[in-house]
């Protein structure tokens, strides 16, 4: 027995028909909402071409009206669309495109692999990992990279050689100039406690460094001491020492001995002279060592000498000897420092060399490399302090 009303095919026949119709009729009124309406053009012409004095005003007949009426829309003939589901296609890794970085920053360009006529593309600061498992693998993604690259720049082999005289004629330059190693004045203060320079009519504290000039006198005070440093001798001043420099020649030395005890270590260049004068007697060396001690006492003065290492010549007036190492020489002299006849010579006591006067005196020479003489068993036989 047949159904009263239409079958369940029937009405699905309705409704497709009745879909494709809104469907229809949807794309006309898509296809004609942004075309504008023909009579607004005219209007709208016609307004913009009045608001120009030199320009007419249109004005529009009815008739003419008539001739821009819009035209209805003929219906679109549609063919009905036809889907085709396409199975996606698995490509392999290889023949993914090569990732560039295009010549704008920020933009990734793909690059075939055969080169193109175009400008070349810098290498893409990324590098394209590829999953080369199976098809459900994760899909590809993207690892930067950076290659740094340091500009180097070589410098011509003639640069160098340039440098190298130009470093050579600078050092030479300070060398000389003094501001690398500063000279030190052939005459200078090494030492001074309790010492007093006199230069003309100004008396000063003697400082270690000081410069010293010829006719500066340097007194000393007891208990005190002076080490000065005469072109390449040294002259030590103990306490109650004052001498007086009217020579600082280093090849020509003369120190006047006023007063006290002085000891002198003599290094001279060949052809030099080393002159100690003590009132009307002097005592020469070339390459020695000896002290001489001026003692002042109620009748007038009293100098005695020690040659310690090699002879000491000695001149007076109607005299004229030398003093051999190992010996002493004593000297009687006048209230007006005339020497009151020839002199005493004899060797020097075993416990004289042996005093703290002499024995730093030859600690100090040891430590300069100088030659002892008859010092070298006391200082051998003394232990150097601590």
């Amino acid at each position: 027995m047949l159904p009263d009303g239409p079958s369940e095919m029937e009405q699905l026949d309705v409704l497709a028909t009745e879909l494709g119709e809104a469907g229809r009729i949807a794309r006309i009124a898509t296809a004609q909402r942004g075309r504008p309406d023909p009579v607004f053009n005219v209007r709208l012409r016609a307004e913009l071409l009045a608001s120009f004095g030199s320009i007419a005003p249109v004005s529009l007949e009815p008739a003419a009206a008539n001739l821009v009426e819009p035209l209805a829309p003929e219906p679109l003939a549609l063919e009905p669309l036809a889907l085709e589901l396409v199975a996606p296609e698995l490509v392999a890794p290889e023949a993914l495109p090569e990732l560039r970085m295009s010549e704008q920053p920020g933009i990734l360009a793909a690059a075939s692999a055969e080169p193109g006529p175009g400008p070349a593309v810098a290498p893409a600061p990324f590098e394209l990992l590829e999953d080369r498992g199976h098809a459900g693998s994760e899909p590809t993604r993207l690892r930067p990279s950076v290659t740094w690259r340091i500009p180097t720049r070589a410098m011509p082999s003639r640069w160098v050689g340039v440098g190298l005289a130009a470093c050579l004629a600078l050092a030479a330059f300070l060398a000389g100039s003094g501001v690398l190693w500063p000279t030190r004045p052939p005459a200078r203060t090494d030492d001074a406690v309790a010492a007093t320079l006199v230069r003309g009519q100004d008396a000063t504290p003697l400082l270690a460094g000081a410069e010293l000039s010829q006719g500066d006198e340097i007194r000393v005070a007891a208990g005190g001491r002076a080490y000065l440093t005469l072109g390449s001798s040294y002259v030590r001043l103990d306490g109650g020492a004052d001498v007086r420099l009217d020579s600082v020649d280093p090849s020509n030395l003369q120190i006047a001995q006023l007063a006290g005890r002085v000891y002198h270590r003599v290094q001279l260049p060949d052809g030099g002279m080393y002159r100690v004068v003590t009132g009307d007697v002097t005592w020469r060396a070339k390459g020695t060592a000896f002290d001489i001690d001026r003692e002042s006492n109620s009748s007038g003065e009293r100098v005695v000498a020690l040659a310690l290492q090699h002879d000491v010549a000695v001149s007076a007036p109607g005299y004229y000897g030398a003093v051999p190492q190992g010996s002493s020489a004593t000297f009687v002299l006048s209230a007006t420092g005339a020497a009151g006849g020839e002199p005493t010579v004899s060797a020097i006591p075993a416990g004289f060399l042996s005093g703290p006067w002499l024995l730093a005196n030859a600690q100090l020479d040891s430590r300069l490399g100088l030659p002892l003489g008859e010092l070298a068993n006391v200082q051998e036989a003394t232990p150097s302090p601590t």
